[in-house]
């Protein structure tokens, strides 16, 4: 079973980072609502997937939050005390990370994640959506960006596209030798695939 950030719920499913709204650090601290001796409150609405309204009282202390969303009809309120982290720059300046109220690290996001408790991705079982995709997948996908980048069409089974007009040589040349890498391995990866599958038919 276990709780949050157990880990075999979370990472289970896989949940991405892409489905989910966060509250970042560095939006409180550039709208200013973190101010030494201030107390300040705004709203955050539609957070996420599950719009919730997020009511944010803060200082540069401590953070309150305090979020609600209709349930069976009804108005669910959950409140919830962050701890702001200052960390001194070496150019100068401080940058602002939340302390995970799950796991107690350093975080410059927090999120709900279908949960009714703030905490960092790592917590919440949350991966890149390219953390899920399969090599051959992402193979695919960066050599049609690298097509696109020449001006070339996404078929890949078409030679390499000739220097466009407007690109410099050089740039030309290192695209091109990313894209022959590119496609080179994802050729030998689909090869590999076709192997693997005609070897489990045949069992």
């Amino acid at each position: 079973m276990g709780g949050l950030g157990s880990g075999g719920h979370n990472r289970r499913y896989n949940r991405t980072l892409e489905r989910y709204g966060r509250l970042r650090a560095a939006d409180l601290k550039r709208i200013g609502q973190l101010r030494l001796g201030a107390r300040n409150e705004f709203w955050v609405p539609g957070f996420g997937e599950t719009a919730w309204n997020i009511h944010v009282k803060a200082n540069k202390q401590e953070l309150f939050l305090s979020y609600s969303r209709i349930v069976d009809g009804k108005l669910r309120t959950y409140q919830q005390f962050v701890r702001p982290v200052w960390i001194i720059q070496n150019l100068g300046g401080e940058q602002l990370f939340f302390e995970c109220p799950s796991c107690k690290r350093n975080t410059l996001h927090l999120y709900l994640a279908g949960t009714e408790t703030f905490a960092c991705r790592q917590c919440h079982g949350l991966v890149h959506e390219t953390a899920r995709t399969h090599g051959r997948h992402r193979l695919y996908a960066k050599a049609r960006g690298l097509r696109r980048k020449l001006d070339a069409g996404p078929n890949l089974m078409l030679p390499p596209p000739s220097r466009p007009r407007h690109m410099r040589r050089r740039k030309y040349k290192s695209l091109l030798r990313d894209l022959n890498a590119v496609e080179g391995a994802l050729f030998g990866a689909i090869g590999d695939w076709a192997i693997t599958v005609q070897s489990r038919r045949r069992k």
